[in-house]
């Protein structure tokens, strides 16, 4: 069912109202797409755009859901990809894994799926099991009486020398320093 344009519908389209998405869809008469306030699409001409309360009313009216909001909230194929990929890190990341194993278990070509990864969510399919690493590590050097030695081997770094290393590039200190800087904090 159509809703009547308001000013403040209006004002919505034009500052993309994250605010204003869970009130309405507007479709465009023109394009046939409908969005979210919120996108970040081309602002449409006022007079060919037409006010929904939902998503289902403008797909009944032949309106298809735009493919940079996606107003139905439905993943799309390279976000449920991604989805899947975070799913198989969080599985794996204290084993010792290559990238060319974690996309296969994705059933997906290392090429293809790290581009996607990357293009959804800024950083590497390594970079993220990396990121996962270092919070598991910070977490984890809050036992004070936990060897750095086991913190390394828990999450997955053969050596310690190797976690060490990255461990310091990621926070700026050793995993010793971090773990003494906790205590000094809680006392």
């Amino acid at each position: 069912m159509k809703k009547y344009m308001t000013q403040k519908c209006w004002e919505s389209i034009v500052y993309n109202d994250k605010q204003a998405d869970d009130s309405f869809v507007y479709a465009v008469k023109t394009t046939r797409i409908f969005c979210k306030p919120s996108c970040k699409a081309r602002l449409p001409k006022k007079e060919n755009v037409f006010i929904y309360h939902s998503g289902s009313d403008a797909l009944d009216d032949g309106f298809r859901p735009c493919k940079k909001c996606n107003p139905l909230g439905k993943h799309s194929h390279d976000e449920t990809w991604s989805i899947q990929i975070k799913n198989i890190v969080h599985m794996y990341y204290k084993e010792d894994m290559t990238l060319a194993q974690i996309t296969s278990l994705c059933h997906g070509s290392p090429y293809h799926l790290s581009r996607l990864f990357k293009k959804e969510n800024g950083i590497t399919i390594m970079a993220y099991q990396h990121k996962l690493r270092m919070e598991e590590a910070a977490c984890l050097l809050q036992e004070v009486s936990l060897p750095i030695r086991i913190v390394a081997q828990n999450i997955g770094y053969k050596t310690t020398s190797h976690f060490i290393k990255h461990f310091k590039k990621y926070y700026g200190q050793t995993p010793k320093a971090y773990q003494l800087s906790l205590n000094n904090r809680k006392n």
